[in-house]
Parts: structure tokens; C-alpha cells; sequence
């Protein structure tokens, strides 16, 4: 199996923001231009998996690759996460005795333990972003 996903989330129209500390009487003291990417949303994402089945003896087996591209971490696009790549691993044993079916699986996801930001707080004041 394979999947590709394509995300065009832009902002359609420019409007102000703060950044760092901005008093509420002094206004917004930035322009997010239109165009920019909406923070914390990967333009593009790319899913394959690989599986063996062996039906006799329930087992099945796979590995799982996914890349996910760089995330925006703020609406005026300056600093962002890299993009990633993860490779997982399940192997999975399934029996029927009479109407009972019982199966049982592991996995271990990550197994090449690449380092990467899951998740991003968007427009932290501080700049503290992950």
C-alpha cells in the first residue's frame, strides 16, 4: 500500500498579529502575508506499507514508512520542524478455536529512533514553540 496526501492550507487574505509581547492598545505590530502556510499542517505526507501474510498459522508481519514534510511552527513562516522520515514494525498471530478467535500482536514504532517534533505549540510568545 501506498497513499500520498497533498495540503494547500494557505491564508487567503493578510492581516495583522502580535508578536512577542504586544499591548492591546498599541495594535498588532506584524503582517502575516497572504499565501503564507497555516502553521503546524505538513504540506505533504507519504504512507507505504510492505505485509506478508501467512494464512495456515494466522502470522502476518509488516513494515511501515512514513515521511512527513516540515511543519511551520508560526504565522510569519520564520522558524519551522524539520521534516521526517519513521520506519515501524508489527507482526501480528490470530487462532480460531470453535467460535472464539483470538489474536494477539506487537510493534515497535520507530526503529531506527529518528528524533522528530510530533507536535508544535503555533504562535508561542516566548518563541517556545516545541
Amino acid at each position: 500500500m501506498l497513499s500520498y496526501t497533498y495540503i494547500d492550507a494557505s491564508y487567503d487574505n493578510s492581516f495583522g498579529t502580535c508578536v512577542g509581547f504586544c499591548a492591546s492598545v498599541a495594535g498588532p505590530n506584524a503582517t502575516v502575508l497572504t499565501g503564507n502556510k497555516i502553521p503546524s499542517i505538513p504540506s505533504n505526507m507519504v504512507y507505504g506499507e510492505l505485509g506478508w501474510r501467512y494464512a495456515p498459522f494466522g502470522l502476518s508481519t509488516a513494515l511501515e514508512a512514513r515521511w512527513v514534510d516540515k511543519v511551520f511552527t508560526n504565522d510569519l513562516k520564520d522558524e519551522s520542524a524539520d521534516a521526517y522520515s519513521m520506519v515501524n514494525w508489527r507482526v501480528g498471530f490470530g487462532q480460531k478455536f470453535g467460535g472464539l478467535r483470538l489474536t494477539g500482536f506487537a510493534r515497535v514504532d520507530n526503529i531506527f529512533d529518528v528524533e522528530y517534533v510530533g507536535s508544535v505549540i503555533v504562535n508561542e510568545a516566548s518563541r517556545r514553540y516545541y
